[in-house]
């Protein structure tokens, strides 16, 4: 780790100066973070990944020196969202990665899904559901019908673990045993939705309906009637749900994005208002008021928690959630980040000096959130320069409507949530080449 650091230091002390005072980058900060990721993290002469790495670099791992594949769904999905920024750089890694994983590819039971270890072993539904989601981002950025087939095939998979009342347990192995698991649930509804906006399927619509009826349903009881925030799951005891309880910020992320998803499918407000229920309740209870700090960690919802309000910005363009999003990463950059670059499990934790352990899954959340918020500064930029009318318009109305629908302020309403006067930061010249579970567009504001 001490070359990686030296390596760190090399990329510009006038980029570190600005990253603790000045404007947030966070393609910079997605950037160095996948870098990190390929220097520290991948296999030599694979183009996998370690589980983790302890402090003199050497790999973690009691089976074998290829991560579980929750972590690698993670990868896979900060990849998707870097190549959502920067297509030239990264479609390839991201392509290249995916096809990668199907070292992880069971064929049994007339089912091709995903192992947890390229090693014979289990299948679980919840890794695959997460999976499905990298699977279509890719497809959706590439157009490549080899990512759809795959995703498909995940989607047959997790069809097949469905129960009678809508639910999905966490693995194969719990088939048949009335469980239903919020984090294999919720996010099969979303990659099906996917689906269905890709291949104008019904059937992918109307299976995420089912999903989504069962997580909101009071008889089940895994969501809290007065929140709206969700419990881990339940179980089904013949006359009653059993609820095994306990919030997690991606059990409330995940159906927030569902909402997102079946208000944009079908028009109806009421998936919309949900959704932005959901985002006031998870912020909350997880943002810290004061440091903006998320009280979650990077596996259970750092990540998924700004995708979901992400999300829900580019629908109702209300500021409250990129601005939550910000204060966030912000947080985790200059407070969380360790002095080599490394991100802990814990958002809201301080750094005091090395980690002793750093996992792949800590750093590819950091990196899939960074990038997403990249992307939303992208997008408000773009849509920013055509937010105000020409020097020749005598219409101010066009100039509010514009901004209002972008989610920003008017000149007399405010300041202007977008600094269209940021100046980039320099990149690292290191450009790696190779490609690449466990147990309004206001601009996010700097």
């Amino acid at each position: 780790m001490e070359a990686q650091q030296a390596d760190g230091k090399s990329a510009g002390g006038k980029a570190a100066a600005r990253d603790s005072a000045g404007a947030a980058d966070y393609r910079l900060w997605g950037e160095r973070t996948l870098d990190l990721i390929e220097r520290a993290f991948r296999v030599k002469g694979s183009a996998l990944y370690h589980e983790a790495i302890d402090r003199s670099g050497k790999f973690v791992g009691r089976y074998g020196p290829y991560s579980f594949v929750w972590p690698a769904s993670f990868q896979l999905r900060a990849l998707a969202a870097a190549a959502r920024v920067d297509k030239r750089r990264y479609a390839g890694r991201l392509t290249g990665y995916a096809k990668a994983l199907d070292s992880y590819v069971q064929k049994k039971d007339g089912q091709t899904a995903y192992m947890v270890l390229t090693s014979r072993s289990e299948r679980f539904y919840d890794d695959n559901a997460w999976l499905l989601i990298g699977l279509m981002e890719t497809y959706e950025l590439t157009r490549d019908g080899r990512q759809l087939r795959r995703a498909e095939h995940v989607m047959k998979f997790l069809l097949s673990g469905e129960g009678r009342f809508g639910q999905i347990p966490q693995k194969e192995a719990e088939r048949g045993s009335h469980y239903g698991f919020t984090c294999t649930v919720a996010p099969t509804a979303v990659g099906a939705l996917m689906l269905h906006e890709k291949t104008k399927d019904k059937r992918y619509l109307a299976a995420a309906k089912r999903y989504y009826a069962w997580l909101t349903d009071p008889k089940v009881g895994v969501q809290d009637p007065a929140s709206g925030l969700y419990h881990q799951g339940a179980t089904w005891g013949g006359e009653v749900w059993r609820v095994k309880r306990g919030y997690r910020a991606y059990q409330t992320a995940l159906p927030m994005q569902a909402a997102v998803r079946l208000h944009r499918i079908t028009k109806d407000p009421a998936y919309l208002r949900e959704a932005r229920r959901l985002a006031a309740s998870c912020i909350a209870r997880w943002v810290d008021k004061d440091t903006g700090a998320l009280g979650e960690t990077a596996q259970w919802g750092g990540s998924d928690l700004c995708d979901a309000l992400l999300d829900l910005h580019e629908v109702d363009g209300d500021p409250r959630w990129p601005a939550a999003v910000s204060r966030v990463l912000r947080f985790l950059h200059a407070h969380a980040r360790g002095p080599e670059g490394f991100f802990p499990e814990d958002w809201n934790r301080k750094s005091t000096g090395p980690a002793k352990t750093c996992h792949l899954m800590h750093q590819a959340a950091a990196a899939r959130a960074f990038w997403r918020a990249a992307h939303q500064q992208q997008r408000s930029r773009a849509l920013a320069r055509n937010a105000w009318p020409s020097s020749t318009s005598t219409d101010p109305s066009a100039s509010a409507a514009g901004a209002i629908r972008s989610g920003m302020s008017t000149p007399a309403g405010g300041a202007l949530l977008i600094d269209l006067s940021i100046r980039r930061v320099p990149r690292p010249s290191r450009r790696p080449t190779a490609v690449g579970g466990y147990t309004g567009p206001a601009r996010l504001p700097s």
